[in-house]
């Protein structure tokens, strides 16, 4: 038998370099990596231009009071369109991840995935929920940008969970407020929601949170302001409507001041149709006897405003001061929102200042003895 040369480990290595030494040469050498810094920023900076010049990540029109097919199709065409803005904005971070932008490239696709899940995307929930949970303890990234992102990403959570009631729902932006609170202290997102659940709570339930915000010391100043006024609103419930507000009521609504029957209190501006609708509702819902007090926020040109509660035929008196919500009646009953409802008793106490929760059920109430 023949023996086949004996090939060193020198040799062999040597062969293999050699068989590759042509594919090896036959490649172009690669350029070296600064090789112009000036075009590659340039290149960076048109790029981004172009994608800032889109808008991405922007809201997209869905029409309403569209038929169910063209509402599907407009929601599908508004997600198609966040995503290629997403994408882009990936390809973007992605190829110049040492651009000054690529931060804000990341904010940007990250919230153009949260306006897909608010039109019922779930596709990207994966690539959506790591992006976020990236960002979030990115501190290479102004906690003033990422504590509004961490917040529409929880609230967007709450809002598409399934099978949650009216007040769990509730409860659950209340939780999701008091985490934005831990995991950003010194933000504001967190306090501010607490504030707009508070002003959909319960009685009971606004003036604890109110309590809370006020005694919070990194609650901001705005937060607090709105608190306080709040539990000054809702520590009207159990009080005299007189005591409150007698002498205003009697200038303003006398057959309200008179007393001896219930009284429905209810605030309107005419920038707000749904006050106005709503009001409309209360002449069917309002128990018999009861009376009915228009308060119109407008300020200023009040001719308008008039015209309007007549045309609109709101019911029961109307009370119309130039300084709106700062008027009067407004100041002292803290009726500085549109929407508002409060219930008196036939005894004159206050009952509700947050009827406008349930409608029927406060009315009913207000009904009996």
């Amino acid at each position: 038998m023949r023996h086949l040369p004996r090939i060193t480990a020198m040799k062999l290595l040597a062969l293999l370099l050699l068989s590759a030494l042509p594919s090896v040469l036959a490649q172009p050498a690669a350029p070296p990596a600064n090789a112009n810094p000036n075009a590659n920023a340039a290149a960076a900076d048109a790029a981004w231009a172009a994608l800032k010049s889109r808008g991405p990540g922007q809201p997209v029109d869905v029409p309403a009071g569209t038929d169910a097919a063209s509402a599907r199709q407009a929601r599908a065409d508004a997600i198609a369109a966040y995503l290629r803005d997403a994408d882009d904005l990936r390809d973007f971070r992605l190829r110049f991840a040492d651009h000054a932008a690529a931060n804000e490239a990341r904010l940007l696709e990250a919230q153009a995935l949260l306006r897909t899940k608010a039109l019922g995307d779930t596709a990207q929930d994966a690539r959506r929920d790591q992006l976020v949970a990236d960002i979030r303890r990115d501190t290479a990234i102004p906690v003033a940008r990422r504590a509004p992102l961490a917040a529409y990403s929880d609230n967007l959570e709450v809002s598409r969970t399934p099978g949650l009631t009216g007040d769990a729902r509730l409860a659950a932006y209340e939780r999701t407020a008091r985490a934005l609170n831990s995991e950003f202290p010194t933000m504001p997102d967190g306090y501010e929601s607490l504030v707009q659940i508070a002003k959909v709570s319960p009685d009971d339930r606004a003036q604890a949170i109110a309590r809370e915000i006020l005694a919070h010391p990194g609650a901001p100043a705005h937060a607090k302001a709105e608190a306080r006024m709040l539990g000054e609103r809702h520590a009207l419930v159990g009080r005299p409507l007189r005591e409150a507000a007698g002498p205003i009521l009697a200038n303003t609504a006398p057959q309200a001041a008179a007393g001896g029957r219930p009284v429905v209190l209810y605030t309107w501006a005419s920038f707000s149709p749904p006050s106005l609708a709503q009001a409309r509702r209360l002449a069917g819902l309002a128990p018999g006897g009861a009376r009915l007090v228009g308060v119109c926020l407008d300020q200023r040109t009040l001719a308008p405003a008039r015209a309007l509660a007549a045309e609109q035929a709101l019911p029961g008196e109307q009370v119309f001061d130039w300084l709106g919500r700062r008027g009067e009646l407004a100041e002292a009953l803290k009726l500085t929102e549109v929407g508002l409802v409060y219930t008196v008793d036939s005894a004159g106490t206050i009952r509700s200042v947050s009827a406008q929760r349930d409608l029927a059920a406060a009315l009913a109430a207000l009904a009996q003895p």
